[in-house]
């Protein structure tokens, strides 16, 4: 049995008496393990490996239209596997206008060792006729996960599972962090490439999240203390386990997302050694909600393809749709590359919206059935969704370590962020998004304005940053409770974005509460706009459904009051900040408005609604000045601008027609 670790025992003492007795010898101790924490989180943060693509790899990729070969995943492998048959596939493939096939079946490949042979000759006559219609080919398949089929080969590697960090108990998941598994998988890989296949979406690389308790294996224990400096505990230990709100949780949680990175780092590169052009493959369904597992787009974005798949309610979703997947493409883009999308569209009017859809976020498609050809060779499709970076005069800040924390503020941080964009998608508010994590005062240097939605863990860097533009002459509109903690959820005290805001402390009105995908506790706040202030919106406001905070101001701060609630409290202020200023929000107006991520048995609520929307907009003008170079004015559009050299392009979605009654 592994032998307790006493200095962590040590550390949980010391923080409960830091916290009762600040100033003692155990606070300076807990001190000293936060820091050490610290650093090492900052240090993984720079440790994320970035892999280029060849420029003809990036052209294609900008250019990307996927279709499916044939059967689902559950399939055999054995369909248009003849020559002949599968030249009349790829034939009528390239006729549709796609430019890339996906194969999918036998999915859960380490169920059938046996087969390894059989299914790389399969993927060989595909590739081949695919190859003869300058189609690239991606297979669709996972190599961690086994069930009974695989046990004999798991005898011989019993040390290759996973591990729950309770107890050492196994599970059905391998672990990419065990050495001899990690060569297993690249010659798996490697057999599929010399028989043609061009690239791959590799199925559930991650660390099973049953009670988020895996992996506790060797190699992920003497690995973290290696690249941290920090030991896990080796007992049962559920102050620390899957608990957001302490740092080492939330460390562990960030190596573990540095190991996926640098996992398929290693397998793109040794890939590369056969051929120079392969593609990974990666996709989430959450992007930006509150994580179940160490998965992270930003952080695969520098060496994978990344994507995501819809729901199979494709117009009412419109709006999550069109949030998730702009940050997607901001992610993708910190990478180098664009982003991918798959809608499963349920009949051809809801492939050529999900089309229309990808274009106005700046994502390739995956499309599937008969419609595809409709789409795909459209005359006006290549303009239509040519690749651009995004124009705008207000950005987004996503603070991805808010996303990650505790659950409560992390799911009304992320509904806060969407709701924002979905209100700007709507109100004709042309913007951007950049990454929080990486971004500097310079590169906010090019937008006339900053949102900072709800966002109480910030990284030190990031605040600064922030604070910085604004001296500099920028304006920062900020809601909510913002950057009173660090990534690790220890405070942030003198390096707070409160603070240099000039604000003493935020105080929660009340609490806020999350609970099977839904908030409690949330009211209907109302507000009135002074006179003269933010002249295009409603001078009486209700905003349903919200959280409410007070803000107690240094004495010395100057301010203005732009709007009040009903009880006489500020609900928007004007703090002038060096050459700039900041624009304080005391109400969550973007998750008031926000529309979530939908299914079929999803329950329409008043998603978007109209004066908040409104609210959102004016705000958003205000702080630009009213001097935005594109502003899309109508009802029932969505809109996004992009830009390609001297090109511009404004696309317009028409969503009137989806707007849906309650229930």
């Amino acid at each position: 049995m592994a032998r307790p670790c006493l200095s962590n025992i040590v550390i949980i003492v010391a923080v409960l008496a830091a916290i009762s007795s600040p100033g003692t010898i155990a606070n300076a101790k807990v001190e000293d393990e936060v820091a050490t924490m610290r650093d090492a989180l900052n240090r993984l943060g720079n440790e994320f490996p970035t892999i280029r693509d060849p420029a003809h790899v990036l052209r294609r990729l900008e250019a990307f239209q996927m279709t499916h070969w044939g059967a689902s995943s559950s399939g055999n492998l054995q369909e248009y596997r003849t020559p002949d048959s599968a030249a009349a596939r790829a034939a009528q493939i390239k006729q549709s206008g796609a430019t890339t096939v996906i194969t999918n079946g036998l999915q859960n490949r380490f169920n059938y060792p046996h087969l390894a042979d059989d299914i790389a000759e399969r993927q060989r006559v595909v590739a081949e006729a695919c190859h003869q219609e300058d189609l690239q080919v991606i297979d669709h398949l996972d190599l961690t996960i086994f069930w009974q089929s695989s046990y004999t080969t798991l005898f011989d590697h019993s040390d290759w599972a996973m591990r729950n960090l309770r107890d050492g108990t196994p599970i059905r998941w391998l672990c990419m962090n065990h050495p001899e598994y990690r060569e297993f998988y690249v010659q798996y890989l490697q057999k599929l490439m010399r028989a043609g296949i061009d690239g791959f979406m590799l199925d559930e690389i991650s660390f099973h999240d049953q009670q988020r308790a895996y992996c506790g294996c060797v190699h992920c224990r003497t690995g973290f203390e290696r690249d941290t400096g920090v030991r896990f505990p080796e007992y049962r230990d559920d102050d620390v386990i899957n608990n957001l709100d302490h740092p080492m949780w939330r460390l562990w949680w960030s190596w573990q997302r540095r190991s996926i990175a640098q996992f398929k780092a290693m397998l793109l590169e040794r890939l590369r050694a056969i051929n120079p052009d392969v593609i990974i493959l990666a996709y989430s369904t959450a992007i930006y909600r509150p994580n179940v597992r160490a998965v992270d787009m930003l952080e695969q974005s520098g060496v994978c393809f990344i994507g995501t798949e819809g729901t199979n309610t494709v117009y009412p979703g419109y709006a999550n749709f069109y949030s998730q997947h702009r940050i997607l493409s901001a992610f993708a883009r910190r990478g180098g590359r664009p982003s991918w999308a798959l809608y499963s569209a349920n009949n051809a009017p809801e492939n050529r919206f999900a089309a229309f859809h990808s274009a106005l976020t700046n994502s390739g498609l995956w499309l599937s059935g008969d419609a595809v050809a409709q789409v795909y060779r459209w005359p006006h499709w290549r303009e239509a969704r040519a690749w651009g970076q995004p124009v705008g005069d207000i950005a987004v800040v996503l603070v991805t370590s808010s996303r990650d924390g505790n659950v409560a503020n992390a799911a009304a941080h992320c509904a806060e962020t969407i709701g924002w964009c979905q209100a700007f998608g709507v109100g004709g508010v042309q913007f951007d998004i950049v990454t929080g994590r990486h971004t500097s005062a310079d590169e906010l240097t090019r937008f006339k304005a900053v949102v900072v939605p709800h966002a109480p863990s910030m990284p030190f860097a990031l605040a600064e940053a922030i604070d910085h533009y604004v001296r500099g002459g920028g304006v920062a509109v900020v809601t909510g409770n913002v950057g009173y903690q660090d990534p690790l959820g220890q405070p942030a005290n003198g390096h707070s974005i409160i603070r240099r805001m000039g604000i003493d402390q935020i105080e929660t009105i009340g609490a806020i509460a999350y609970r099977r995908e839904a908030f409690e506790g949330v009211e209907a706040c109302k507000l009135s706009v002074a006179d003269g202030a933010l002249p295009a919106a409603p001078r009486r406001i209700t905003v349903p459904g919200t959280y409410r905070f007070d803000a107690h101001l240094n004495a010395q701060t100057p301010h203005g009051v732009l709007a009040q609630f009903e009880n006489g409290e500020p609900a928007m202020l004007s703090i002038p900040h060096g050459r700039g200023r900041y624009v304080y929000l005391a109400c969550l107006a973007g998750l008031a408005v926000h529309q979530p991520r939908m299914h079929k048995s999803t329950v329409w609520g008043h998603y978007l609604d109209v004066d908040t929307v409104a609210l959102i907009k004016a705000v958003a003008r205000h702080a630009t000045g009213d001097r935005d170079r594109v502003v899309v004015e109508g009802d029932g559009v969505l809109s996004a601008t992009y830009q390609s050299g001297n090109r511009v392009w404004v696309r317009m979605v028409n969503v009137s027609g989806v707007e849906l009654q309650e229930g």
